[in-house]
């Protein structure tokens, strides 16, 4: 079972900064991340092809259980399937997933649904980040990554991005506001902070925008 901690408890605790908290260790992970994959439909109007990851490993089975629902069934290509043979509605998805980092203490995972366009070869990509402290199993605040410092500088660099297409790059700015209490979906990765506008207070978003950690120190 996942279990979501409220920010103020995270805040009573000190917080981990970036550069500490990435240090690469080399004896082996307590857990293996694996990619599955499902054909959940090859009809001429319905194709829905999943690849998701598994966690495989971890000491405690409830939350490795929990957490691989959560990675399988996120990104509702289960539901799509069933609602594109139910209803025959053009439906053709793919999902896919980046391990971005893997860590004994943490683990950071985005999954992405590729949504492609009725006659069209567009293709509408769909975020869903997912960062879990381990050995708790709660989903890591990202202000308990960040000090007050670097969460001023995140946003500038957030503010910029979005100031170059203000009409199609749209977030909630009161949600980045030190303390607030809406939950920020993000990634980190050993060199940068992936942060997913638009989805403030959500598991999913259409944006994306990497910072390098380099320049928050």
């Amino acid at each position: 079972m996942v279990l979501l901690v409220p920010l103020d408890m995270l805040k009573k605790v000190c917080l981990l900064f970036i550069c500490s908290a990435l240090i690469a260790c080399n004896k082996d992970l307590n857990y293996q991340v694996k990619g599955q994959d499902l054909k959940l439909s090859d009809e001429k109007t319905c194709k829905i092809q999943h690849h998701y990851p598994q966690l495989i490993g971890l000491s405690d089975s409830l939350l490795q259980e929990g957490l691989n629902r959560y990675l399988r069934e996120t990104t509702g290509l289960f539901a799509a399937s069933a609602n594109c043979i139910k209803d025959s509605v053009t439906t053709d998805l793919t999902s896919d997933y980046k391990l971005h980092l893997q860590r004994d203490t943490v683990l950071s995972i985005e999954l992405i649904r590729k949504a492609k366009q009725a006659n069209s070869k567009e293709i509408k990509e769909t975020y869903f980040p997912l960062t879990v402290k381990f050995p708790e199993g709660y989903f890591l605040a990202l202000e308990f990554v960040l000090n007050e410092r670097q969460w001023g500088k995140m946003t500038e660099y957030l503010k910029k991005w979005q100031a170059k297409w203000p009409k199609q790059r749209r977030y909630n700015e009161d949600s980045y506001i030190w303390g607030d209490n809406d939950l920020i979906p993000y990634c980190l990765s050993s060199d940068s902070l992936i942060l997913f506008p638009g989805g403030e207070g959500e598991n999913q978003s259409w944006q994306r925008h990497s910072i390098a950690l380099k320049d928050l120190e």
